[in-house]
Order: C-alpha cells, then sequence, then structure tokens
C-alpha cells in the first residue's frame, strides 16, 4: 500500500501554486487513449480540477499508437498514460527514460536526457538504480510527473494448482504449472 498520508490532498498548497504559476483561466488539453480505464480516469481528473480548482480541461483521445508517436510536448498541457512496471526496477526505469514508447521520455529535456545518457555510461547497475530513482523524483518536481496510481495483479485458482507465478504484466508462465492431487 502506498503512505496513506501521500493520498491525503492538500487544496490550499494547490491553490497556492496555481495562484504562482501562469494558469489565467485558459482550458488545459489532456491527451490521452481509449482504454486501460482511462475514460473514467479521465473524468475523475475533470472533476476534481474543474470543481475543486475551476480549472477546465479539453480531453483528445488518440489511438494508443499515434500518441506515441506524435511529439505531445507542443499540444498537450497534460497527458495521462501508463508506464508499465518490469519484475526488474532496473529495467523499469531504462524503459520509462530511454525507451521509445515512453511517454515520459517525450517530455524530457535534452539536457536531462544527456544526463540519463552519462549516469548509464558511468555507474554500475546498482548505483544506477539509486541515480534512477533521484531522477525520477526530481522528473516529478520539475515536470509535475504523477502517479495516479500503482496496480498490483492478482490470481484466483484452485489450490491444487502449483508453480504459479504472475509477472507484472499479469501473465502466468504456463510452463511452470503442476496440479498437485490430493
Amino acid at each position: 500500500m502506498e503512505d496513506k498520508n501521500a493520498l491525503t490532498r492538500d487544496f490550499s498548497i494547490a491553490e497556492h501554486c496555481l495562484k504562482r504559476s501562469c494558469y489565467n483561466g485558459e482550458c488545459l488539453r489532456l491527451f490521452t487513449y481509449y482504454g486501460a480505464g482511462n475514460e473514467s480516469d479521465v473524468n475523475w481528473i475533470q472533476k476534481e480540477l474543474c470543481s475543486q480548482m475551476g480549472i477546465e480541461v479539453s480531453v483528445h483521445f488518440l489511438p494508443y499508437k499515434e500518441l506515441h508517436q506524435q511529439r505531445l510536448v507542443d499540444k498537450a498541457d497534460m497527458v495521462l498514460g501508463e508506464q508499465l512496471i518490469d519484475e526488474n526496477l532496473f529495467y523499469t526505469y531504462l524503459s520509462a527514460f530511454k525507451g521509445n514508447h515512453s511517454l515520459i521520455r517525450q517530455f524530457l529535456s535534452d539536457s536531462f536526457l544527456n544526463e540519463i545518457d552519462i549516469l548509464i555510461q558511468s555507474k554500475s547497475e546498482y548505483n544506477l538504480l539509486n541515480s534512477f530513482k533521484e531522477l525520477e523524483a526530481q522528473i516529478c518536481r520539475e515536470y509535475g510527473f504523477i502517479h495516479l496510481y500503482r496496480l498490483q495483479q492478482f490470481a484466483i485458482y484452485s489450490r491444487n494448482l502449483q508453480g504459479i507465478h504472475i509477472n507484472a504484466w499479469g501473465w502466468v508462465d504456463y510452463t511452470k504449472l503442476w496440479y498437485k492431487y490430493e
């Protein structure tokens, strides 16, 4: 479970940040794609921003593939997407920061991407993992990146079925399954 305190909302902080920003009441453009629960997430975002903060949000749905091919930096104020996590945290960060399917990567500056390249060339995997965690925190601060939620996969199965393991994508390795007869 995420930290319970992380789930509390303090709208006074949001109002303070909004007043300090360049926001002048214009409609913000949110880009996303159909599926993966994005429709209900978009409704929640619109409701929260409009009802709590008075911010209007227009939603633009694109086909999934097109969302990754377009340069959204010039068009979008917000992007709603997903980043799959792998069982290997190092690979997850590498995919998010360097992968050509990464929505996060589209918004990072060239200097930030160069910093990532230098880190990859100069550190061991263990040290890189710590640096990647710091970079993620920096992205959250400087780019307004927000994790809406993290999903945990599970399965319901017969107690006689053994060798069950679900990977990060929710897939079962059927070659490891066996049935225990009682």
